[in-house]
């Protein structure tokens, strides 16, 4: 007994010596579930009292008055409820509490090493507020534990992690309190700089001829050829982006490439790299890199540089030199195949073998390199879902600890489903990723005519809250068509398009000649050279761009639908006491100062659905988010069966739009969905949706 009391002691102190709490004010309550999932069966156990004991204690150190919900209270009802916001309403129906707190914990044993045994503890830890329409406050872990004896089992392996579990649990209650104690601590707005760092992408070769081109060198007429962009050509036009309001630069690759065709297909955008040490000589010098690093900073803006880590060029010395650093699998033929994806070629491009830890270091020694020689703000990162998650999170980890915590690093995962971009931004800690879901969302319903509910419920995802990363929105970029393009050359259809994600949560990102209504709807017209005119998405880019420092919670608000339609969505983004109203249709977007509003109570949300089927074993609920599976049926909302069809009830964030469908699984243990468009459904008080199968 002494012993244990004395590893308490011991795990407490390591747990909470090391950083002050935020506190609340007045006390709170707070209901507090610790749980074990066991590894071979569906059942939820107990945890030791160790663990719980600390996570009780720590919940006290900012000043919450916790009650501690015993595994037999929600045991029934976590083993029906899987998913953790399943759980959450759970928790809140059985112990309410203005805070509730959930520790999902996991233990396996993995091997025996010199005599002792080695286990891995897995957590979930997520706060949330009861009746508050913030997302929950998340963070997942995994730990390695060595045990000394047979005898010791998952008890003994929670007790060893309780420090790690207890340490990440007083940050993730750190994230929820800051924002609530915002009203007590007196709000501070962002600094207004610049409009969140807004991203300008310039394809070098195509923006501004600065030096002096060899005969032979370049020909303008030829749209696959190289046409004399440059940095210094760049440098001179730097007043341009000033004046348009963007606070950064991401810039093409501009380090040694290969310079002859493929085909038909041109090598003056950069992504055929030869060497990642030195800057491509048709751009300049590493000193002009360096002065327009220099210069952007002297501005107030910042430079991110686009890093390859997936493959090298086409007929790369290196492949000849160092043949085993490479997989030579021949292209990649099923796109789907995760282990294609990483280890097979993209389009004839060798593909580098990140499992050598050769090919590692000269990656990570490259990043290193261009930090200390041009001080850059960040990377934007190529070809995120060809190279291992794995190597990610190395080399992301690697670039912090060498530039700073603060250093971007801006991953295109080109994925549309929000439940991918939550998993990578986690596992490959990302601290940015492109906003694939919100594109694809917006081209569909301002430019194609889909319902406005697909931007709503992309506005109110929660895949970057989920994952921690920043989400960077864009209209359009170099591998996509132009937005002017895919709106048929509808100049105000394009201007709500932008503007849409100019008053979107995250960082927005503008494609250079955006502004000079550079159009295409494939390679390479649309990577034409830039034209330094006027068009009206000029005008419209530039009046966005500013007013986001105008309104700081346009920037890093909350976002909030009031209300919906197939035509219309208002919607509010709050920040402290600025409430920010967003009218959103296809042909303009309504931006108007407002009122503060209170903040409605998370709704229980109610279906019915009529379906009378012999051979459906199960219905679900589908779509994006976690509440609704990230549309994988097997993780999705389950609906009761009844006498009158099946039934369903869940309470979720006021202000959230669900986008889903229904999904039968058959008695043969097939899935079948309903064959008709997504379904859309706004979340408020008193929410309810009755369904017919398919209708």
């Amino acid at each position: 007994m002494r012993r244990a009391a004395l590893v308490f002691a011991l795990l407490l102190s390591a747990c909470v010596g090391k950083h002050e709490p935020v506190r609340v004010a007045s006390p709170l309550s707070a209901s507090v579930a610790v749980v074990l999932d066991a590894e071979q069966e569906r059942a939820v156990l107990d945890t030791p009292e160790y663990l719980r004991a600390a996570v009780v204690e720590q919940l006290r150190e900012h000043n919450l008055a916790t009650s501690l919900v015993g595994v037999e209270t929600v045991a029934e009802g976590f083993n029906r409820l899987r998913a953790t916001p399943h759980r959450l309403a759970h928790l809140a129906e059985v112990s309410p509490a203005d805070i509730l707190v959930l520790v999902e914990t996991r233990a396996r044993f993995e091997s025996r090493l010199q005599g002792a045994r080695r286990w891995t503890v897995s957590a979930r830890i997520t706060a949330v507020r009861s009746h508050a329409r913030d997302l929950p406050a998340q963070a997942d872990l995994e730990t390695p534990v060595f045990l000394r004896f047979e005898f010791e089992d998952e008890g003994e392996a929670l007790r060893d992690a309780t420090p790690v579990i207890v340490k990440r649990l007083s940050r993730v209650v750190d994230e929820l309190l800051e924002v609530l104690v915002g009203s007590e601590a007196a709000y501070v707005p962002p600094p207004r700089i610049h409009p969140a760092d807004a991203v300008y992408f310039v394809m070098v070769d195509r923006f501004a001829d600065g030096l002096a081109d060899p005969e032979g060198s370049v020909d303008p007429a030829d749209p696959q050829g190289f046409h004399g962009g440059d940095l210094p050509g760049l440098i001179a036009r730097l007043d341009h982006l000033q004046q348009l309001g963007v606070g950064a630069v991401w810039l093409s690759p501009v380090f040694a490439m290969r310079d002859a065709k493929i085909g038909e297909h041109g090598a003056f955008h950069g992504y055929w790299t030869t060497d990642p040490y030195a800057v491509e000589p048709r751009f300049g010098t590493e000193a002009d890199l360096r002065r327009l690093s220099d210069e952007l900073h002297r501005r107030g803006m910042k430079l991110y540089l686009d890093f390859v880590a997936n493959h090298v060029g086409y007929d790369a010395p290196l492949v000849a030199q160092k043949p085993g650093w490479f997989h030579g699998l021949g292209d990649i033929e099923d796109w789907d195949d995760p282990v294609e994806a990483t280890t097979h070629d993209v389009h004839g491009l060798p593909d580098l073998a990140h499992e050598n830890p050769e090919v590692r270091e000269w990656l990570l020694d490259a990043g290193r390199h261009w930090i200390d020689a041009v001080n850059p703000d960040g990377f934007r990162l190529d070809a995120v879902r060809h190279v291992p998650l794995e190597f990610w999170a190395e080399f992301n980890d690697a670039m912090r600890a060498a530039a700073g915590d603060d250093f971007v690093l801006l991953g295109e995962m080109f994925d549309g489903n929000p439940g991918v971009l939550a998993r990578v931004g986690t596992e490959g800690r990302f601290s940015h990723l492109f906003d694939f879901p919100l594109r694809y969302a917006v081209v569909d319903a301002i430019c194609g005519g889909a319902p406005l509910g697909r931007v709503a419920a992309a506005l109110t995802s929660d895949w970057a809250a989920r994952s921690g990363t920043t989400p960077v929105t864009f209209a359009d970029n170099h591998d996509l068509p132009r937005i002017l393009s895919e709106c048929g050359g509808d100049a105000a259809r394009a201007t709500a398009a932008l503007d849409v994600l100019l008053t979107a949560r995250g960082v927005p990102c503008v494609t250079y000649g955006t502004e000079a209504g550079l159009d295409g709807a494939g390679e390479p017209e649309n990577r034409a050279d830039m034209r330094w005119t006027e068009h009206a998405l000029g005008a419209a880019l530039r009046d966005g761009l500013w007013r986001r420092k105008e309104h700081p919670s346009l920037i890093t608000g909350t976002t909030v639908v009031e209300q919906l339609s197939a035509d219309r969505i208002a919607l509010r983004r709050t920040l402290g006491i600025e409430n920010t109203r967003v009218v959103i249709t296809r042909d303009a977007v309504l931006v108007e100062d407002a009122s503060p509003v209170p903040v409605p109570p998370s709704p229980v949300v109610e279906w019915s659905v009529g379906l009378d089927r012999d051979d459906v074993d199960a219905l679900i609920a589908v779509g994006g988010g976690e509440a609704l599976g990230d549309w994988d049926p097997a993780r999705g909302l389950p609906f009761q069966r009844t006498d009158a069809g099946f039934r369903a009830a869940a309470t979720l964030p006021s202000g959230v739009v669900l986008e889903y469908k229904l999904v039968a699984r058959l008695t043969d243990g097939s899935y079948a969905w309903e064959a008709r468009g997504n379904r859309y459904l706004l979340v408020e008080p008193g929410a309810s949706a009755q369904l017919t199968w398919g209708a």
